[in-house]
């Protein structure tokens, strides 16, 4: 398999300035995108392509991955960006002469970020000589609840780590061949992967049937689809349509407990840690500036790690991006190492280390000059989750102020240092949010800039908040 150097640059959090947003063609009859403001960039291959679709929300990611896949030429790539709002620069004048471009079948999407992996290989006058991973949000979000119910079964969608012993077409073949046998064999071979309940103990005649033929596998996003159907007794002729279940967590084809990017090598599990609460992990390694800082605290929560100085460029140096982050309900962490090549950045990749605590949100969270309580007001509940992040996300594009009227209205909090009135936050209400919608729990990124210098945002954590309605 052809390395991927996955690109997730920051032009807000990562370099000094914005971007500018000027498009160079290759040719006069193809227009120029009209330029969003605030389009941060990710860079690589003598290319620019934003981090974010304008136009996507509506579409969801197979749609776009389909269409993508078959360009073959850089005319041909911007026309699907044009369409769906993705602003780009590309000058041939910057370019090696004979340099192409074409997506990679690679490329793929995550539904439940509304996000897609897109694998772009750079040729000069025939012969690879480079490729690259954009990572862009946008499109519409399709989340994978926790659990689901199907009939009388209550199913974790997170399989067990006996499942990453198997290659997901594997797995398939064996609930496929489990099924055929009869049902009990299938709830028997389901458990050794799957953590699920009877609701109705005492209900022997409701029973499961998944239609295998449709099973959809996606490798790179580590899951498993299954069409759902409910039949009672054995009358699997009049069975009726159910939920699908999505199985995550599975084996992403790697085959390595390692991911291995940017001349170095990361352990995927943080090993004796689900005690470790991964806010902890993110504390203490998100202002390292040096390979040592980092390998300390790798050190520290025991994540394997492979490093040789002497496989890298002179002056190669690697640091941790504000970027970072913790998904504590999941009981991970999203470490972006970022690596320099005589003090210019070459790129960045987000490595993904599970194996900490699983736990709820804080009771209080402080972001900027805000401490807010994570449990929302009753009012929260007059809204679906969706329509709530709709309202918030409207009153933000107004302003600040406006912003902080509409907070109030669902969630309490304060200012901490009420003479300061130069820090401000910024929510992004649209991407990246995680919601467990039978909790009634939504996850917020949330940057700081300030005075009205937004350009110039930075991450700072997460605004988690329970007690929503559920759905």
């Amino acid at each position: 398999m052809k390395k991927i150097n996955k690109i997730f640059l920051s032009s807000l959090a990562l370099l000094p300035t914005t971007f500018g947003l000027v498009a160079a063609k290759c040719k006069t009859n193809n227009p120029k995108p009209n330029p969003v403001p605030n389009v941060e960039f990710a860079k690589a291959l003598g290319i620019e392509v934003a981090t974010k679709a304008t136009k996507a929300s509506e579409f969801d990611v197979n749609t776009f991955v389909k269409e993508i896949r078959q360009a073959k030429s850089w005319e041909a790539i911007a026309k699907i960006f044009d369409k769906y709002g993705i602003q780009y620069k590309y000058n041939p004048k910057d370019l090696e002469e004979g340099a192409t471009f074409e997506v990679m079948g690679s490329t793929h999407g995550h539904a439940d970020q509304g996000m897609i992996h897109l694998d772009i290989m750079k040729k000069v006058n025939g012969a690879e000589s480079g490729n690259t991973r954009f990572e862009i949000y946008g499109f519409k979000v399709e989340k994978i609840e926790k659990e689901i119910t199907i009939g009388n079964f209550k199913f974790q969608t997170k399989a067990k780590k006996e499942a990453k012993k198997l290659q997901i077409a594997e797995l398939k073949d064996e609930l496929e061949k489990a099924q055929k046998e009869s049902f009990d064999k299938l709830l028997e071979v389901l458990g050794k992967y799957l953590n699920f309940e009877k609701i109705d103990k005492t209900n022997t005649t409701s029973k499961i049937w998944f239609d295998f033929d449709e099973a959809e596998i996606l490798t790179d996003a580590a899951q498993l689809h299954l069409e759902a159907f409910t039949y009672e007794n054995d009358d699997l002729a009049n069975k009726k349509e159910a939920d699908e279940l999505k199985i995550t967590n599975l084996n992403d084809g790697s085959n390595s407990d390692f991911e291995e990017q940017l001349g170095i090598a990361i352990g995927k599990t943080a090993e004796d840690a689900s005690n470790i609460s991964a806010d902890a992990f993110v504390a203490d390694i998100k202002f390292a500036t040096s390979w040592e800082d980092i390998a300390k605290v790798l050190d520290k929560y025991k994540v394997a790690y492979k490093y040789d100085k002497n496989t890298l460029e002179p002056n190669t140096t690697f640091e941790v991006s504000l970027l970072s982050h913790s998904h504590k309900d999941a009981g991970l962490v999203h470490l972006t190492i970022i690596k320099k090549v005589n003090g210019i950045i070459q790129e960045s990749f987000m490595f993904e280390i599970s194996g900490f605590k699983e736990e709820l949100a804080p009771e209080e969270i402080i972001l900027g000059n805000y401490k807010f309580q994570s449990k929302a007001k009753e009012a929260a509940k007059n809204l679906k989750i969706d329509e709530l992040l709709k309202e918030l996300n409207d009153a933000q594009a107004k302003g600040f102020d406006e912003l902080l009227k509409a907070l109030e209205k669902y969630v309490t909090f304060e200012k901490i240092d009420p003479s300061n009135t130069s820090s401000k936050l910024f929510f992004d209400f649209i991407n990246g949010n995680e919601i467990e919608r039978s909790k009634g729990y939504v996850l917020i990124h949330a940057y700081e800039y300030q005075n009205d210098d937004i350009a110039h945002k930075t991450y700072f954590g997460n605004l988690e908040l329970t007690n929503l309605k559920t759905e």
